[in-house]
């Protein structure tokens, strides 16, 4: 405590500051994470593997 008592307003207030930016970049990752966007890039990246699988098995077709 003595660290907190010994800082001026202005270091209080760029503490609290960068506090501030960290707890919400966390917020925003956990957002993400549960959030829709999520969904939404998976059934993006399963769309895309199922179009590159099918067009490996039409070259394998062709050869």
């Amino acid at each position: 405590m003595d660290a907190i008592s010994g800082m001026t307003d202005d270091q209080m207030a760029l503490v609290m500051c960068f506090g501030a930016f960290f707890g919400c970049g966390i917020i925003m990752s956990l957002s993400y994470y549960i959030g829709a966007e999520r969904r939404e890039d998976e059934e993006l990246r399963i769309l895309l593997e199922n179009k590159q699988d099918q067009s490996e098995e039409s070259h394998q077709k062709a050869a």
